[in-house]
Order: C-alpha cells, then structure tokens, then sequence
C-alpha cells in the first residue's frame, strides 16, 4: 500500500506523540491508565462521558475485546446499547466526536468548529 507524503507526516507525528506520551508517563508518572483519560461517545443515545484508561482497559478486556481504540463498541453507561467507542473531544469548543468524521488527513478535525490541534501542530512545524 502506497502512503501519500501527508499521510506518512500523520503516521509519524502520531507515532511520537504516542511514543512521548508512553515514555513520559513510564519514567515519570507511573502507569498511564491511572491518569490518561479516554472520552467516550454513543452513536445510539450520544451519551458523551469520559474514564480512565485503566478502566477503559478493563471494559475492553471483560467484553472480550483485544483490539485496538476504535475498532469495537463497549455498552453506553446511559443507554446500555453496545454502541459507545472512543471520541475525540476538541480543545477548542468542547464538541465531542467520532475520529475522522471530517478529514481523513486530520482525524481530530471538530465538525463544529473545524479546528484541528494535528493541523495546528503541522503547520507550527512548517515555519
């Protein structure tokens, strides 16, 4: 499969953060799951609420899911439906939404508001 250039610029800034992200919280703040918070979103009721990582990790694990964020749908603490999957909340306007929804190439690009922190990140790197 053929990358185009943007893409790998996506690929590899996520890949850092996330690296940065592990290290920082592995030689300074213990384990991540106690602190890092995962924002949920059901696409049934659009319950929107937020929990840690290490409980989002035990919720995955106890429905029998092993795969990566994303990729499965948990029970919506409001509804009960199994339709609630992580979300993206912007930083700018506070709207929570589904990864992706507007851009392929900005993954956190708020339909609301448009704003996208990976975008901002890009172009701070460009100057």
């Amino acid at each position: 499969m053929q990358f185009s250039n943007n893409m790998k610029t996506i690929l590899a800034t996520v890949f850092l953060i996330s690296a940065a992200i592990i290290a920082y919280f592995s030689f300074f703040r213990g384990d991540p799951a106690d602190s890092v918070s995962i924002t949920l979103l059901c696409s049934k009721c659009n319950a929107t609420y937020s929990m840690t990582h290490g409980k989002y990790q035990d919720l995955i694990t106890d429905n029998g899911q092993n795969s990566a964020p994303g990729d499965f749908t948990l029970p919506c603490k409001e509804c009960g439906q199994k339709a609630a999957q992580v979300a993206v909340k912007c930083s700018k306007c506070s709207t929570v939404f589904f990864p992706m929804t507007v851009s392929a190439t900005a993954p956190d690009k708020c339909p609301k508001c448009g704003f996208s922190k990976a975008e901002q990140l890009r172009s701070n790197h460009k100057h």
